[in-house]
């Protein structure tokens, strides 16, 4: 690699030994990758889930819903936590993950939270930009971060 610092550019030299070059600033979370923690949170059976919607290109909007379900909802507060409105912030993904996997967890830490709080994901507020490596718009061109008009 060689450095610009006047013009701030990086200049790489690559010698692929494929046909196809993957290159990424935040390594990718996919739609795949939420399927995959979805399925590792539902046989631990500590989840709810549903599609709330989908966009343009059909799949699934996911709400979930993480909570001791033993325990009635009256009492509980509730945590609302909403990642990739944009399809470029893989590391929102990463962090939701993060949450997601410790609030499912056996911990007695856990466990206690489940009692106490409804925690409501969308986990990919754009999953068909997520799909198509997209960055800011959705299917449609739309930035889903700002107002119609």
């Amino acid at each position: 690699m060689d450095w610009d610092a006047t013009a701030k550019e990086a200049t790489v030299r690559i010698h692929p030994e494929q046909d196809t070059l993957w290159i990424a600033h935040i390594p990718p979370y996919t739609h795949g990758d939420l399927l995959h923690l979805l399925a590792e949170i539902d046989a631990r059976r500590m989840r709810a889930s549903r599609s709330s919607a989908r966009p343009v290109q059909g799949r699934d909007l996911h709400l979930v819903t993480v909570t001791d379900f033993t325990v009635p909802d009256d009492a509980k507060k509730v945590v609302w936590l909403q990642a990739r409105q944009h399809a470029g912030r893989r590391a929102r993904a990463r962090c939701w993950r993060g949450h997601c996997v410790s609030w499912t967890s056996d911990d007695e830490k856990a466990r206690e939270l489940r009692r106490r709080v409804i925690f409501k994901f969308t986990p990919m507020m754009d999953p068909d930009g997520c799909a198509n490596g997209g960055v800011r718009f959705n299917a449609n061109g739309y930035d889903v971060n700002r107002p119609l008009g």
